[in-house]
């Protein structure tokens, strides 16, 4: 997952090659394609999986905890270069 989204930080999403991911991952090609058929299919697997976690934050007992939680996790991950890199190319394919 790492590979992948430092890939796409990297290159672009249009740059992106799984063939490289697995690489520098560590593991075949072939590994990459039994759980995914497409480059789009691993980004879409993956976002869900990432933007799932970023925001959890459990009960904190208050709505205003809560939500003060969520929003401190959102700008701690803005401000990582590669998550910033590629919500640009979010952006732009929306």
């Amino acid at each position: 997952m790492r590979t992948f989204f430092e890939e796409w930080g990297e290159t672009g999403d249009v740059g992106i090659s799984l063939e490289r991911v697995a690489s520098r991952a560590g593991v075949g090609k072939a590994a990459l394609y039994r759980r995914w058929s497409s480059k789009l299919e691993m980004a879409s697997d993956l976002l869900t999986r990432v933007g799932l976690r970023i925001t959890e934050t459990g009960d904190l007992g208050s709505l205003e905890a809560d939500l003060e939680a969520v929003l401190l996790a959102i700008r701690r991950v803005l401000r990582h270069r590669t998550i910033r890199r590629i919500l640009v190319d979010l952006h732009a394919q929306i």
